[in-house]
């Protein structure tokens, strides 16, 4: 029972931290799009 429990919370785990990460798409005004690994941030 100790090994299902085990397996279950290492697929839970895996299963939330996919869904945190997502890919970004930016159109630039000539027309490229680039794409990110996370959240791009604003240069000020």
């Amino acid at each position: 029972m100790k090994g299902l429990a085990g397996v279950a919370l290492v697929m839970v785990t895996a299963a939330f931290l996919s869904g945190c990460s997502s890919d970004y798409v930016m159109a630039t005004k000539d027309g490229r799009m680039i794409m990110t690994e996370g959240k791009p941030s604003i240069d000020k």
